[in-house]
């Protein structure tokens, strides 16, 4: 369902030729090495990635 939400933002901006990118923000809880909420990082970055969209994870990046 989220990928239908995704897709409809997506397809939006290039009809309308609005450049789209998503940026992942981690949740400010518990950042070490035990995240929880790693596999929702990891689906949308491959949703990006099968889209071929920029994406700024910034748990990954140092956040």
């Amino acid at each position: 369902m989220e990928e239908i939400y995704l897709d409809t933002f997506y397809y939006t901006a290039r009809m309308k030729s609005i450049h789209f990118m998503m940026s992942v923000t981690p949740i400010m809880f518990q950042l070490e090495k035990k995240y929880p909420f790693g596999f929702a990082h990891d689906k949308l970055k491959k949703y990006c990635n099968s889209r071929k969209l920029f994406c700024v994870d910034f748990y990954q990046e140092g956040f």
